[in-house]
């Protein structure tokens, strides 16, 4: 309690302020929503404060409750709502869970995840345009890939990960071939 305390009642507006200080930019962002050393008591009121906690609260349980039917399902969620902060290989290998997903996407083996963090960043950096994650269009299309790669190598579930995000195949393949091509990979 006392932690939170002093975040929000210092704000952010001071360069010495206490959740600038702090290497976890989620209490700056937090602060920033939630400035009551700014706006005092009117913090609440403003639509950012409210329907912001809202949506995120949204977010999180669409991502919970999707990911328990599916764990790529939840993974791809994570990675649409991360991606806009992702500047470069080292914002992705530092969170386990971009890490799966960009493995995944990129057709990586999770043997990868061994070799030494400067390698890992090197070849990160060698595949992916980072400036291509401020694209809702290009986010989509990696997300329809790691999907479709999720599917094809991965166990067959009920429900597909490429079926729930709604992704379409635009390179000419339907999802009832990559469905048969599953099922002729594992024998089914």
């Amino acid at each position: 309690k006392a932690f939170i305390r002093r975040a929000l009642s210092e704000g952010i507006d001071a360069p010495d302020a206490f959740a600038n200080q702090l290497t976890d930019g989620r209490y700056r962002e937090f602060v920033e929503v939630f400035n009551f050393k700014r706006y005092g008591e009117a913090t609440t009121i403003f639509d950012r404060a409210r329907q912001g906690t809202i949506d995120r609260y949204t977010r999180q349980l669409l991502e919970e409750q999707e990911g328990a039917r599916d764990p790529n399902v939840r993974l791809a969620l994570y990675f649409q709502r991360k991606s806009a902060d992702v500047e470069g290989p080292f914002d992705i290998l530092s969170d386990k869970a971009l890490t799966q997903f960009m493995y995944t996407a990129l057709g990586l083996p999770a043997a990868t995840s061994a070799m030494n963090i400067d390698r890992q960043a090197d070849l990160l950096q060698s595949r992916i345009d980072f400036a291509n994650f401020k694209s809702p269009e290009n986010i989509s299309r990696l997300v329809t890939r790691f999907a479709a790669l999720a599917d094809a190598t991965g166990p067959v579930t009920s429900t597909s990960a490429l079926r729930i995000l709604g992704g379409n195949l635009t390179a000419g393949i339907g999802i009832d071939l990559m469905l048969a091509l599953q099922r002729t990979r594992l024998g089914a």
